[in-house]
This record gives C-alpha cells, sequence and structure tokens, in this order.
C-alpha cells in the first residue's frame, strides 16, 4: 500500500562548536514493503539534478539510500559504527557514522523518525548531527495536486 504523505527533514550538524540547522518540506511515499516502512521522495541533488532519497525503517534499523549508488548510502544503527561513501564534486571519500539513538513510530497515518548521529573522517571526530522527520498524510485535492 503506497499513500501520499508530507515530509518535514530537519537536519542540525554541529562541527567544532558551530551549529547550522536546515528545513526541507516536501511531498513523499510511505509504503510497507517486506516487514519494513519506506519513505521516498525526490529532492534536488547537490551537484545538480534531482535525485530519489529513500528511507527504509525496520527493527529500528535506518538505512538512507540517495540516488543508485553505493556512495548514496548511510546505515544509523543505535551504538553501531557502520562506514559509507560520501560524494564530493572532487571525488568520494569514506567516513563513519556512528549512531547513538534511533527513534522511530510509523504507521499508515505518518509518524516520525529521530536520528542521533557523528561523522568521523579518518576516526577523527568531525561533526555530531540530528535528523528528525515528520510524515503526516497529505489531503487529495485531485489526482496531480496534494495539499497540506
Amino acid at each position: 500500500m503506497r499513500n501520499k504523505y508530507i515530509l518535514t527533514l530537519t537536519g542540525a550538524q554541529n562541527w567544532d562548536g558551530d551549529t547550522d540547522t536546515t528545513e526541507m518540506r516536501t511531498d513523499c511515499s510511505l509504503s510497507s514493503e517486506d516487514g519494513a516502512y519506506i519513505i521516498r521522495y525526490e529532492e534536488l541533488a547537490p551537484f545538480g539534478g534531482s535525485v530519489m532519497t529513500e528511507f527504509s525503517v525496520r527493527d529500528n534499523v535506518v538505512t538512507m539510500q540517495r540516488g543508485s549508488d553505493e556512495a548514496g548510502k548511510m546505515v544509523f544503527e543505535k551504538g553501531q559504527r557502520h562506514t559509507c561513501w560520501y560524494s564530493t564534486p572532487v571525488g568520494p571519500f569514506m567516513v563513519g557514522i556512528c549512531t547513538q539513538s534511533v527513534e522511530s513510530e510509523l504507521s499508515n497515518d505518518g509518524g516520525f523518525i529521530d536520528l542521533g548521529y557523528t561523522i568521523d573522517v579518518n576516526a577523527a571526530l568531525r561533526a555530531q548531527n540530528r535528523i528528525s522527520i515528520t510524515l503526516r498524510k497529505a489531503e487529495r485535492d485531485n489526482e496531480r495536486n496534494f495539499k497540506s
């Protein structure tokens, strides 16, 4: 089952005492597939164009996949460190993601995901991060438009 929702994503990054917060709001879909909730939405890519982003939530493990290659995959699992590739205009490099908290509550009515994690490069702490996602059902205005 796939329904239309309004997604609000807030990201906060603390790097050497400086905090940067961003917020994005967009239409998305929420489905349940093989025991996982899947959130999908299209967003602007950092270097032009657009990219499909997917959050998969299964048993308090959240996987974010941006695009279709391994450089766009991040795994958030409480108490675990996972490595991933981070793409830049000059090429990708490996970073570590150490997740301190994973909270989620999703249903066909919407819900939330809250992630707290650090990013390290060459095992040196670089930033403390938080991603908060909320979902609520969109109301159908017509077949092509959704309103919040």
